[in-house]
């Protein structure tokens, strides 16, 4: 592994290390044993249309992670109703919420702060 590789697995586990503090509440985030840049996570939802639902997701950081422009994904494993959620593939459209991803802005919890809002939003713009 390069020093710059490194250097970015290191920043993501500092970014995870601060989720302890940052965490939206009812998000929970846990780390794969195999990959540094995958995560399993899971979304409670407390209240709105959505009440008492329990969503599973994965959240991967691609290899070149906290350069500009690389955003991370997030994928439902349980079913999602959701208009901002691809009905086949679960995922969630990060670039449309974040089109420009900068690594000194956006860190994991605003990734988790999104996927926790997209279940309290009640008004959704008509896709372009």
């Amino acid at each position: 592994m390069d020093r710059e590789q490194a250097m970015r697995d290191y920043k993501l586990t500092i970014e995870y290390k601060h989720l302890k503090q940052h965490c939206p509440v009812g998000v929970y985030l846990l780390p794969s044993f195999d990959d540094i840049r995958l995560f399993h996570g899971v979304v409670f939802v407390r209240r709105g249309m959505f009440t008492n639902g329990v969503f599973k997701f994965e959240l991967r950081c691609p290899l070149k992670y906290n350069d500009a422009g690389t955003h991370p994904t997030v994928k439902f494993t349980s079913y999602v109703y959701n208009p901002h959620v691809h009905p086949t593939t679960g995922e969630v459209d990060i670039k449309r919420e974040y089109p420009r991803w900068d690594s000194n802005r956006h860190f994991l919890t605003t990734v988790l702060t999104y996927v926790k809002r997209i279940f309290y939003t009640r008004e959704y713009q008509d896709e372009d």
